[in-house]
């Protein structure tokens, strides 16, 4: 469960993510409860991405999981193309993170 701060943050990220890193089709992230061996996934459903992330992750997890999943939304662009951990995926994670980096401050 996040802390109110922790969850301003979530959403936060969530929001700059929607406005900077747009995909093909819209996306649609939700928090469930999945196995400890399960951080999140991505699934494309009828033109829509669908990006799950366990819930019981602390929230530095939390986001890690969500820029490594919406790099799959950047990337897949039907359901037939989904390359998991590809080069598109890779060039898409990338620039993703790196911007996450310098908007966050990470980086430096």
């Amino acid at each position: 469960m996040l802390t109110s701060q922790e969850r301003g943050i979530w959403l936060q990220t969530l929001n700059w993510l929607r406005a900077n890193h747009r995909s093909k089709h819209p996306v649609v992230v939700r928090s469930v409860k999945m196995r400890r061996d399960r951080c999140g996934d991505t699934e494309l459903r009828c033109r829509l991405f669908l990006i799950r992330i366990n819930s019981t992750l602390p929230l530095q997890s939390r986001v890690d999981t969500l820029l490594h999943e919406w790099a799959h939304a950047m990337a897949w662009y039907a359901p037939e193309h989904n390359d998991d951990h590809g080069p598109e995926w890779g060039v898409a994670h990338a620039r993703i993170y790196s911007a996450w980096e310098k908007w966050t401050g990470e980086g430096k």
